[in-house]
């Protein structure tokens, strides 16, 4: 692959992350943390203060982390989905050189991002099953598609 391509390749997967990501957020808003305005302004200037010491900012800060979990975990699955069908997409697209190969990246970004987003809700049995699908596939995939092509 030249020069070009790999840029190309790069450029296609990084906005094909962006747009995904952020058309997630429009049309499925994170939730809004509005938890700081329950506080006095005067009380937080003080550095030995616990935000948590106030019921009405501890239950709001609570209701916001469900909340949170929430639209992460249906983020997780909705990106999720478009990851895979990206990378299979772009496994599927050999004969187009930087464009699958580009779909396919962007889908593996795509993948890391949503992961990322939602790792810390995860267990870590969940954790280490995700981390060993995702090299398993790509291993299979590597090898079943892109190293069987480059040889024939």
């Amino acid at each position: 692959m030249g020069f070009k391509k790999f840029f190309v390749v790069i450029g296609i997967g990084l906005v094909f992350t962006i747009f995904f990501a952020y058309g997630m957020e429009v049309f499925y808003e994170s939730p809004e943390h509005t938890c700081w305005d329950l506080l006095d302004r005067n009380e937080t200037r003080d550095f030995n203060f616990d935000p948590d010491s106030n019921p009405d900012y501890r239950t709001c800060e609570e209701d916001y982390n469900i909340e949170n979990e929430k639209h992460a975990r249906v983020a997780f699955i909705v990106l999720g989905i478009f990851a895979i069908l990206a990378i299979s997409a772009g496994i599927l697209l050999t004969s187009l050189d930087a464009v699958g190969s580009g779909i396919l990246s962007g889908g593996i970004f795509l993948f890391i991002y949503t992961t990322l987003r939602y790792w810390g809700f995860l267990n870590k049995y969940l954790r280490l099953i995700l981390i060993g699908l995702a090299l398993a596939s790509l291993l299979y995939f590597g090898y079943t598609k892109i190293d069987k092509t480059t040889k024939q």
